[in-house]
């Protein structure tokens, strides 16, 4: 039977009384200036929800705009409707608890190619998440699978100091963008990318235990946390910790497959 209420207070109450069962700290909207309806808390996590009673309901240009602030910060934030139900029960009833990174992303098909065209036949690499987060979060999160020709482990060059260099000093003096840092997780839990609405917003969540490979844009890596320990700032006065990084992750990879990835980025 399909969930429906007759007004927004009642939607409310329901979405409270359930977040409440599921362990989590409501924290109803005090200031009307465009903040979400409810701000839930768990272990750290935060969720913040702007709730429509009606699906196409439109948000005020106020709404719009802290929510795609939060968005930009990383936050997890969005709209919900009772057409979201489902979504909303299983969204809060995700373990919280262990979490060391989230991200916003878009969740795509890899590629058309097949296994036999890469010669990769183990894990085949068919998804991958697509995001943009502040540096500081990936801070701590990443590893360097360095080549070992002992045991033909790795795949990694060893850092280019003069390379890492000329990328801080182009990002001192120029603020250039630079293209996304490819990454890879191994061994994939069922709840490392969660759906938060039906409008196509996903979360990219990585747990205790778990890190990033960088299959791509070391050196990138490397930069940014010679420049977050600087102390210095970007020519916007942020601080290198809010610079936004664009972000592709390869799914449920292992690393022979990063070793593919990695050879397809470097043209071999």
């Amino acid at each position: 039977m399909a969930y429906t209420v007759k007004d927004e207070a009642e939607f409310q109450r329901d979405v409270v009384d359930l977040a409440r069962k599921m362990g989590w700290v409501p924290r109803p909207r005090t200031d009307g200036d465009g903040v979400p309806d409810l701000e839930l808390v768990k272990s750290g996590v935060k969720l913040y929800r702007e709730l429509k009673v009606a699906a196409d309901a439109p948000m005020t240009v106020k709404q719009y705009r802290y929510i795609q602030g939060l968005l930009a910060k990383g936050e997890n934030a969005g709209v919900w409707t009772p057409d979201d139900w489902e979504i909303i029960q299983q969204e809060l009833s995700w373990p919280v608890e262990d979490i060391v990174f989230k991200a916003r992303v878009s969740l795509y098909a890899m590629n058309d190619r097949t296994p036999e065209d890469t010669g990769y036949l183990s894990k085949a690499n068919r998804k991958k998440a697509i995001g943009q987060i502040h540096a500081s979060a990936l801070e701590g999160m990443t590893e360097i699978r360095y080549r070992d020709p002992d045991s033909s482990g790795g795949y990694q060059r060893v850092e280019n100091s003069n390379h890492r260099k000329s990328i801080v000093a182009d990002l001192r003096t120029k603020g250039v963008d630079f293209p996304a840092v490819q990454l890879a997780l191994q061994s994939m839990r069922s709840d490392n990318v969660v759906q938060i609405s039906d409008s196509g917003f996903w979360e990219l969540r990585v747990y205790e235990g778990q890190k990033f490979g960088v299959v791509d844009g070391q050196h990138r890596d490397a930069a940014l946390r010679e420049l977050m320990q600087s102390g210095t700032t970007q020519h916007n006065d942020k601080s290198w910790q809010e610079y936004l990084v664009d972000f592709v992750c390869y799914l449920d990879t292992d690393e022979f497959g990063e070793k593919v990835l990695f050879n397809d980025f470097n043209g071999k």
